[in-house]
């Protein structure tokens, strides 16, 4: 069964479909026990990231551009940073005899958003056309790949999607592996 199968599957809520993509979990395990967790933490962020994937794929704009254990791991991984940052900063919080109010936690939040969003948007500008156009087109104006490719010139939308990928991969160059963590710990 080819990836694109499963997830048409998925979407149709055929169990066979959800046994191909729990093949995965050996190598999720495998990461979580060397990287300081146990098996109960694999089992947690494998569902999780189950979850987190099947809500993707019933997106309409979803596209897999890798393999569906691919995807997934990546997810699983980015999960057990934030896991692992969030236990560190409660560790480092049991040694301070500060209290935290509710409302300065809303106001972090705000804070933390208003600087994700002026660091992606420096990082639309440090990438310049025709990426920044591309992106803003398809994530914030919301426009059809077909439209895209028109507007910008490109001969099919599965150019234009080919060349959003290799954006993507610009971006991901320019951010550092710290500043990843944080950027997807206020996606979720």
């Amino acid at each position: 069964m080819s990836d694109q199968e499963i997830i048409s599957a998925l979407k149709q809520g055929n169990q066979n479909a959800f046994k191909h993509v729990y093949s995965g979990y050996g190598m999720v395990e495998n990461y979580i026990l060397n990287n300081s967790g146990n098996r109960e933490d694999a089992r947690d962020l494998y569902q999780n990231a189950l979850i987190i994937f099947y809500r993707k794929i019933k997106e309409p704009e979803f596209e897999l551009n890798s393999k569906i254990s691919t995807y997934v791991f990546s997810i699983v991984k980015n999960l057990w940073l934030k896991k692992i940052t969030r236990n560190k900063e409660t560790t480092q919080s049991e040694f301070q005899d500060k209290e935290v109010e509710e409302n300065d936690f809303e106001l972090d939040k705000s804070n933390s958003d208003v600087n994700v969003g002026s660091y992606l948007s420096n990082l639309l500008q440090k990438i310049g056309d025709p990426c920044k156009s591309l992106i803003t087109l398809f994530h914030f104006d919301k426009l059809e790949w077909e439209v895209i490719a028109e507007k910008l010139n490109y001969k099919t939308a599965h150019a234009a999607r080919n060349q959003k990928y290799k954006c993507f991969l610009k971006i991901r160059k320019l951010i550092p592996e710290t500043d990843r963590v944080r950027l997807f710990e206020s996606m979720l």
